[in-house]
């Protein structure tokens, strides 16, 4: 994911992607542990990509910005566990 394409989104977006990347992470390192991973470069990019969302969101924090979705979209419903 490019860094505009993370500035686009809302915070709560954000956070969403942030969850679902690390368990993606997760899931690679079990299978790094097993089988092996097919796309050893995947885990790379999905850290990086974390990584980029964290460094969007702390901007975001320091500048008293935060976007939220527009009135209207589409949002996730929160199944509250994590």
């Amino acid at each position: 994911m490019k860094i505009n394409e993370i500035r686009d989104l809302p915070d709560e977006d954000i956070k969403g992607a942030i969850i679902k990347t690390r368990g993606e992470i997760f899931k690679m390192n079990f299978q790094a542990k097993g089988a092996g991973i097919e796309n050893s470069g995947l885990y790379k990019t999905l850290r990086r990509d974390v990584a980029r969302m964290f460094t969007v969101l702390k901007e975001r924090a320091e500048s008293g910005q935060t976007v939220v979705a527009p009135q209207g979209a589409p949002q996730e419903a929160d199944s509250g566990s994590e």
